[in-house]
């Protein structure tokens, strides 16, 4: 919950500088998301205890897209409505 809210709240402490974020709010969600998986596995999870997985392609791209079409889209979207 943490890190979603934090997430959230990047992007609209970043559409307030950047309007291009929320006059195309689709393809800056899916960059975003993007963004948030490469933050959260690159940093976040090393940072954490977790313990290291061998890597699959496979669940790599499906988590990639779950955060492009669920986790960026989520974000940028209500974002682009109530930000205006």
């Amino acid at each position: 919950m943490i890190v979603s809210f934090s997430a959230a709240t990047v992007f609209a402490l970043a559409a307030s500088g950047l309007p291009w974020l929320l006059q195309n709010a689709v393809p800056a969600g899916m960059l975003y998301g993007v963004a948030v998986f490469v933050f959260m596995n690159l940093i976040v999870i090393p940072a954490s205890r977790m313990p290291k997985r061998p890597f699959n392609l496979q669940m790599t791209v499906a988590q990639l897209l779950i955060h492009i079409f669920v986790v960026g889209l989520s974000i940028s979207l209500p974002a682009a409505h109530f930000i205006r």
